[in-house]
């Protein structure tokens, strides 16, 4: 059995797979999912898997992020996302989140509780949601300013330990949290493509 989840095509094209029992040959069941998940209109299918598998090429690992200390100081005014501003929070999201691996798309129904934007003249700098210590999203408009955003939003993160979620591909986000002190605690898992 497998879970497949096809919502992201409209928005980002992509398909992902989630194994749950396998009963019989594994590499099959991958290919059999991968094809109805591009005849459903998916151009990457990815599957969360331990180790690689016939058909299949590593894609990157999911890694958690730990930081302990004191949380930076910041002069960023960050507005709380609304009815009135949620269009602008969505658009930038689901903009620079195309092509991250395992990222939901953001619409109407998501949750924003703990949503912020990072506005200044009427122009859109950044988004975050940070909720109890979480850090769930990050995303700026422009190259060079998430490190201004990411103090905004840890300076609001009333708890010192803060974690976070990040592909083990994402160079820049990787380091931009390595220069906030963030410590990679543990695997979470892998994602490869289905070929």
């Amino acid at each position: 059995m497998a879970t497949l989840i096809l919502r992201e095509i409209p928005v980002f094209g992509k398909a992902y797979i989630l194994l749950q029992t396998i009963y019989g040959d594994r590499s099959a069941l991958i290919a059999e999912c991968g094809s109805f998940c591009r005849a459903a209109g998916a151009e990457k299918v990815y599957v969360k898997l331990d180790a690689p598998e016939d058909g299949t090429v590593f894609a990157c690992q999911i890694w958690e992020l730990e930081r302990n200390g004191k949380q930076p100081s910041s002069e960023i005014q960050l507005t709380p996302v609304s009815t009135e501003n949620a269009e602008q929070y969505i658009s930038l999201y689901n903009r620079r989140f195309s092509e991250v691996i395992g990222a939901a798309h953001c619409d109407r129904q998501s949750d924003f509780s703990g949503a912020w934007l990072w506005v200044k003249d009427d122009a859109v700098l950044g988004l975050g949601q940070i909720i109890n210590g979480e850090l769930r999203a990050i995303a700026t408009a422009r190259p060079g300013q998430g490190k201004v955003l990411a103090m905004g939003l840890l300076a609001m993160n009333g708890d010192a330990r803060c974690t976070l979620q990040v592909a083990s591909n994402n160079a820049p986000a990787l380091r931009l949290y390595e220069s906030l002190a963030f410590e990679k605690t543990k695997t979470l898992g892998s994602w490869f493509l289905v070929i």
